[in-house]
């Protein structure tokens, strides 16, 4: 309740957009037609100077803000109270957590998950417009169960936000080969993409053009963030061009799902530690971007195994030479963005006006 009563606005244009779509979706129109800057909030800009118009989020971002809406509307309330369903999933994060823990049997065990999980929802507050905890919530959902309604939250995570996408091998793989019941595995799969597919054909074929713009790199966007590879660039110490960032994130986020698979047994519970990494070399380096990765991956190591089984590893052919490779590619690919960059002449001088008289 105290959540509730803080939310006086929408917080973050992403919540404006949202509710903007709905308004796009119930006067007949497609969200992913809409041309919208948002009044209430500070926009994204973009690099021509320009601010971001379009809708480009998966269709279930929306989807599921329609009750709350239609209720909104029905009171004439306040638009931003949308962010109400952000505060209800964040409470439903807390108490899968709080269960998972349980589970260890050492009250103890619980205080190091309960302490981050507060501090990552100050950081990221679900009153404030920052909708991250409801992909968090659906993806821990496809990570503990096994049945179908397993493979339905991995879909409806994946149908919310681009930032499931970094965690979809990684369950994929957790599920296929840490699942011994083949029949388990294939209904999980069945309805993951039954349920993918229901939730965005509509919109494909309502306007495919349109709808393919939710698999956006963000490179047309300012690089924002603390934290990141992308800090070297808008701190000015190494510019890089924007492509290098989604190309560095293909290039390790091979490599990583390389090693997940390769030592699964060793490594089974850490793959929310891969999609964390990934997020460092993106172009955009919100916080959320890597706070919402932190609840899941404390509830890992609670179902962390610590008789871990023996395996042999050729460190040289399995760990220094892709290791190797893959630093030879980002750094000459990195040389080779910087001196794209500064040929480019991103900053050319039109005109010098002086302030002033002139001293000559």
């Amino acid at each position: 309740m105290l959540s509730i009563s803080l939310i006086n606005n929408f917080g973050t244009d992403d919540m404006e957009y949202i509710y903007e779509s709905l308004n796009y979706l119930f006067s007949g129109k497609d969200p992913y037609l809409m041309t919208y800057s948002p009044n209430s909030v500070s926009p994204t800009y973009l690099i021509n100077g320009n601010v971001a118009t379009n809708f480009i989020y998966p269709p279930f971002s929306f989807i599921l803000y329609i009750p709350i809406f239609l209720f909104i509307k029905y009171l004439s309330a306040p638009g931003y109270y949308i962010n109400i369903v952000n505060v209800i999933f964040d409470v439903i994060l807390i108490i899968l957590i709080y269960i998972e823990g349980r589970k260890k049997q050492d009250p103890f065990a619980l205080l190091p998950v309960i302490f981050l999980y507060i501090l990552t929802a100050v950081a990221i507050s679900p009153f404030y417009g920052v909708n991250i905890v409801v992909p968090a919530t659906f993806l821990l959902i496809a990570y503990l169960r096994n049945d179908k309604f397993g493979g339905v939250s991995l879909a409806l995570a994946s149908s919310f936000s681009q930032l499931s996408w970094l965690a979809l091998p990684f369950i994929l793989i957790y599920k296929i080969k840490g699942e011994n019941n083949k029949r388990t595995v294939r209904n999980y799969t069945i309805y993951f993409f039954l349920t993918l597919v229901s939730l965005n054909t509509p919109f494909l074929l309502w306007n495919y053009k349109a709808f393919l713009n939710i698999f956006t790199t963000d490179i047309t966007t300012i690089p924002v963030g603390e934290i990141g590879l992308t800090v070297i660039n808008y701190s000015g110490l190494f510019q890089l061009e924007p492509w290098f960032f989604t190309f560095s994130e293909i290039v390790v986020s091979i490599f990583l799902i390389y090693i997940y698979y390769r030592f699964f047994s060793v490594l089974k519970e850490s793959l929310w530690l891969y999609p964390m990494i990934i997020s460092w070399f993106m172009w955009r380096t919100l916080t959320e971007y890597f706070f919402m990765w932190i609840p899941l991956l404390f509830v890992g190591v609670y179902r962390e195994n610590y008789t871990l089984p023996k395996i042999k590893i050729n460190v040289k052919r399995d760990l220094l030479t892709p290791l190797f490779l893959i630093l030879v590619v980002l750094l000459s690919t990195g040389v080779y963005a910087h001196e794209t960059y500064i040929s480019s002449n991103p900053l050319r001088i039109v005109q010098v006006d002086p302030l002033g008289k002139i001293p000559y």
